[in-house]
């Protein structure tokens, strides 16, 4: 294995890709849906997430500083995370890898499940047994995961999304 310098930031033009640990669904979430791919593993142990994530690159994302010491001493990517609230971890990871901008479009969500791709499809062409009723009458265009094929639409919890993108940029916008 080869060893890297932590502190080293990714390039600007390059997003990175992250393993949030077992304690990190929500984050893992929220950055799938601002289009971050992010593998999440609920019951995983720290050696298989050093293990996964050294072998695919990816910077692991912690609140476990005992975790944090041996991807130090590995030499991998990592962000050791206060775990105080979501809000000021995503801006602190968008910092330190040199993430200028947020935003949540659609286009580039993941499925916040499975890290899947997420695909446009309007209302009609998805079977009529797999989105409640309510649904079909009130959105016309449905977002489903390529992978497991769950379904997404832009209701009341994706202008919470939203707002918190809105929240991100600004903050990212006056930081150093």
């Amino acid at each position: 294995m080869h060893v890297k310098n932590v502190e080293l930031k990714y390039p600007t033009k390059i997003r990175p890709v992250f393993f949030a640990d077992a304690m990190l669904g929500s984050i893992a979430r929220k950055l799938r849906v601002l289009g971050f791919d992010t593998l999440y593993i609920r019951d995983i142990n720290d050696e298989d997430v050093l293990e996964i994530a050294s072998k695919l690159d990816r910077v692991i994302l912690t609140c476990d500083k005992e975790l944090f010491r041996r991807i130090l001493k590995i030499g991998a990517y990592g962000a050791l995370l206060d775990g105080s609230n979501d809000l000021d971890n995503l801006i602190y990871i968008f910092v330190k890898y040199s993430i200028k901008a947020v935003d949540l479009d659609t286009n580039c969500s993941r499925c916040v499940v499975c890290n899947g791709f997420l695909e446009h499809k309007g209302i009609t062409e998805i079977d009529g047994n797999s989105i409640p009723p309510r649904i079909r009458m009130h959105y016309k265009e449905i977002f489903r995961c390529t992978c497991c094929n769950k379904s997404y639409w832009k209701g009341s919890h994706f202008q919470q999304l939203r707002k918190m993108a809105k929240l991100i940029e600004a903050r990212l916008k006056s930081s150093p």
